[in-house]
């Protein structure tokens, strides 16, 4: 999973991922949450997928994942924005 609260549209160190990811044809399905103003359903289908979520990238700040519960196999790494730079956080 791929989440940003930055902006509308994948850019930056989530796209870059995001390119490593397709163009070496990692098995994986990845899901992408941007900045949206969401109903509740909405908001249910991010939680699920968080919930369910074998890693999760964040790009800078994502409020949606404090106060989650999180399966002790789940690696959430939130990328900086220094060229080169990334902090892995697990929880």
């Amino acid at each position: 999973m791929l989440a940003t609260e930055r902006g509308t549209k994948l850019e930056g160190n989530l796209l870059a991922i995001y390119d490593y990811l397709f163009y070496k044809d990692m098995p994986q399905k990845v899901y992408i949450f941007l900045r949206k103003n969401r109903n509740w359903f909405e908001m249910f289908q991010l939680h699920y997928a968080l919930g369910r979520a074998q890693t999760i990238v964040l790009d800078d700040y994502y409020n949606k994942i404090y106060g989650l519960k999180f399966n002790k196999k789940t690696h959430v790494v939130q990328s900086w924005h220094a060229t080169g730079a990334f902090k892995k956080i697990w929880i």
